[in-house]
């Protein structure tokens, strides 16, 4: 395992930390971000680790990618949903 291994890992860790910070101001992921994801998921998977404990690390780290990545998703859908319902209330309110 050579550098190209370590920065797959290190770019990994990043899109996690990026994907934290846009948690934390409660926004949604944007293109970039999950154009990374999937990315960093490709590279990850394209090594053969011969080791356990690292195929072990390999995989909660997709695992955790992948769960933020839906996660994501769901909350856009919901917030076009919550929108979708505020604008039917504002144009056509029931009062």
């Amino acid at each position: 395992m050579g550098k190209q291994y370590y920065d797959d890992y290190l770019e990994a860790y990043l899109v996690l930390q990026d994907m934290h910070d846009t948690i934390m101001k409660g926004e949604t992921f944007s293109q970039d971000l999950i154009a990374r994801a999937d990315n960093v998921i490709d590279e990850l998977g394209s090594w053969r680790l011969p080791d356990k404990k690292d195929q072990n690390k390999r995989a909660d780290i997709v695992i955790t990618i992948l769960d933020q990545l839906e996660c994501n998703e769901k909350l856009e859908k919901k917030k076009e949903e919550l929108l979708k319902n505020y604008m039917q209330a504002v144009i056509s309110p029931s009062a």
